[in-house]
């Protein structure tokens, strides 16, 4: 039962960094919101609406960040470069969460207490099983704050 959780959570963290990997190559190609927090984003002037000078404007904005030398024109290296910083930022954060005695290797027992903890914590009615409810209501990124916290007063 071990072996299979930790073979489910491996699954689910190398998902999570071919995500992340493909997020941010597929975030620096123009698209509309579909939620309203992004959508309010785009609506400078709070009319409700989004005309095509506000979205440019967004896209003009991600255009020239992806121009790393501003020469107008963005090379398949710029992108390179802005994803491998992206991922390497990444990479980072989660070592810093999994790698719990920091001796830069993630082992089973490591894996299986994070995902226990993050179980336990998402578990709002301590029943020991989630809800869908239970799982919207994660607030995942205070809860790897929280883990980043401990672990970074630990001593390895």
């Amino acid at each position: 039962m071990k072996m299979k959780a930790a073979l489910i959570t491996t699954g689910l963290v190398t998902a999570g960094l071919i995500t992340a990997v493909a997020g941010t190559a597929l975030a620096n190609e123009p698209f509309f919101p579909r939620k309203e927090r992004g959508f309010t984003r785009l609506d400078v002037n709070k009319d409700g609406k989004v005309d095509k000078g506000e979205f440019n404007t967004v896209v003009d904005r991600r255009f020239s960040r992806l121009d790393q030398n501003g020469d107008k024109l963005v090379t398949s290296a710029e992108l390179e470069q802005i994803m491998t910083k992206a991922f390497e930022r990444r990479r980072g954060r989660i070592m810093l969460l999994l790698d719990r005695d920091k001796d830069g290797q993630v082992t089973e027992v490591e894996l299986d207490n994070i995902v226990d903890s993050m179980f336990t914590d998402a578990d709002a009615d301590r029943d020991g099983s989630l809800t869908l409810t239970e799982m919207q209501t994660f607030k995942r990124g205070e809860w790897r704050k929280r883990m980043i916290g401990d672990s970074a007063t630990q001593t390895p």
